[in-house]
């Protein structure tokens, strides 16, 4: 999983970037570790780097999968594994987070009483549930 040493180091200075910025910060920091080998860091990927970083911060980064790039029109891995794909990805996620107009209550699909989950996770899952759901469609417009 953490073949490359320096990955793992540049992941650990990501990590420690993001925990410190907000919301609004996210893209940016994310950007400032371009090329870095830091999202890239698990399994040389950026799906599966983005699913740790979503683990750590469910509240600022939103998984990114083959599912999700090609509900976006992406087809082949090469361009869903772009780190620059992946931040574009956070980015209109966020402003979707910034929507007021948006039923953040009727998102709501934890099935802990108590929990709620973010806003992030909540336009994620919805996106990925979407396209899981319409994928046969979905593909044929690729």
């Amino acid at each position: 999983m953490f073949r490359d040493l320096a990955a793992r180091d540049m992941l650990k200075k990501l990590l420690a970037d993001l925990s410190l910025v907000k919301l609004d910060g996210v893209a940016a920091t994310l950007t400032k570790h371009v090329e870095t080998g830091a999202l890239r860091a698990v399994n040389n990927s950026t799906v599966g780097t983005s699913k740790l970083l979503h683990f750590f911060f469910p509240e600022k980064v939103p998984i990114w999968d083959s599912v999700l790039g090609k509900s976006f029109g992406l087809v082949h891995d090469y361009e869903w594994s772009r780190e620059d794909r992946f931040i574009k990805y956070v980015q209109e996620v966020h402003a979707a987070v910034q929507l007021e107009r948006m039923p953040w209550a009727a998102m709501n699909f934890a099935d802990c009483p108590g929990f709620e989950a973010s806003k992030v996770r909540k336009i994620e899952f919805t996106l990925y549930a979407f396209a899981r759901r319409n994928r046969h469609a979905l593909a044929a417009r690729a």
